[in-house]
């Protein structure tokens, strides 16, 4: 048996920084809940040719040498506790096996299951490995992701991919003799800029006979989803009723329909959560109004995706309605603050 790293790793992408600046119309609470993320450094990205390896899920075992391949850190480790223990890579020896010959290109990673990370984070991988060795390449996709399974393989329709998929699980193992595979191009929650606006890019030209002037006003409700949800939903619909906002519900639509209900928006407006992606799918000149909990500075991943497509964000802190529910709490939106933080955006876009 070779080793689990066939040859040294070979570079992709120089490490570099990646700076923002502070929402423009930000106050000292919302400047407060961004600060920390104003300069990012992305780590040098690798690709890797692993030999003879075991895929079931997102790591990747050496089947000789008892060692993890971790993709959220690109590090070869044996890790006895936590979610990706050894113990229970070992135990997955006993479900059926399959066996394939050629290379095979591995991109997801232990949150692709989210419409988020997938468009964010796992499609960047594909479209740099896949310039590299062709978009007919075969793939790897995890079972873990089957909740968004037809989004999955719609997007990789729209972005030109044509290669066969192969799915792997827990349950479900696959022994690769050549699988090539690379670190996330930057941490999580953070974009290399010049990748994310390749994938809006090649979505929207997917779409292009339906692109039109933005003049579309769009809220991603969510109020049937299970946590963050907007408590005083009927008040915040009205409202933005009143503006002429469309209020649509991304989890009942198709995946084609999802992209069409921000392809001409001019401004999305939308708690923090799955829904937000959707500003990809969007132009440049759309802004976003993301409501999230002012008590969580952590989720800055569409502040920080805003910024690498170069579309304007703005921020409305509203008070948690569960603070004990932590992240997953559900909002008071303040009517009049949102009211407010419209005619701003509204008067400066006209």
């Amino acid at each position: 048996m070779k080793n689990l790293l066939e040859s040294n790793p070979c570079l992709l992408l120089p490490s570099c920084y990646l700076t923002r600046t502070a929402p423009a119309d930000g106050s000292e609470e919302v400047v407060n809940m961004v600060e920390h993320e104003l300069l990012t450094r992305c780590e040098e990205v690798f690709e890797y040719h692993l030999s003879n390896a075991g895929v079931w899920a997102f790591p990747i075992l050496e089947w000789k040498g008892r060692k993890v391949w971790d993709p959220r850190s690109g590090q070869i480790r044996i890790n006895p506790r936590g979610p990706f223990s050894l113990r229970r890579w070992l135990g997955a020896l006993r479900y059926p096996v399959a066996r394939a010959s050629r290379a095979l290109l591995f991109i997801t990673h232990h949150s692709a299951f989210s419409v988020y990370h997938w468009l964010c984070e796992a499609i960047p991988r594909l479209i740099l490995l896949a310039d590299k060795y062709g978009w007919d390449s075969p793939a790897i996709l995890t079972e873990e992701t089957s909740s968004i399974r037809s989004f999955q393989e719609r997007s990789l329709f729209w972005l030109g991919f044509s290669g066969p998929l192969i799915r792997t699980s827990f349950y479900r193992g696959l022994k690769v003799k050549h699988l090539i595979t690379c670190d996330l191009l930057a941490p999580i929650g953070h974009h290399r800029p010049e990748f994310i606006r390749l994938v809006r890019n090649r979505i929207r030209q997917h779409f292009e006979r339906e692109i039109t002037e933005p003049k579309e006003l769009v809220y991603i409700s969510r109020s049937k989803a299970r946590c963050r949800r907007t408590v005083n939903e009927s008040d915040v619909t009205n409202l933005l009723r009143a503006y002429g906002f469309r209020i649509v519900h991304l989890e009942v639509l198709s995946p084609d329909d999802q992209v069409r209900s921000t392809l001409n928006a001019k401004l999305i407006v939308g708690n923090h959560g799955g829904g937000l992606p959707a500003l990809v799918y969007a132009p440049q000149n759309c802004r976003l109004l993301e409501i999230r909990s002012k008590t969580d500075k952590q989720n800055n991943c569409y502040y920080t995706l805003a910024h690498a497509l170069g579309n304007e964000y703005h921020l409305l802190p509203v008070e948690p309605s569960q603070p004990e529910r932590g992240l997953d709490t559900d909002y008071n939106v303040d009517i009049e603050a949102l009211k407010y933080k419209l005619d701003k955006i509204l008067a400066f876009s006209s």
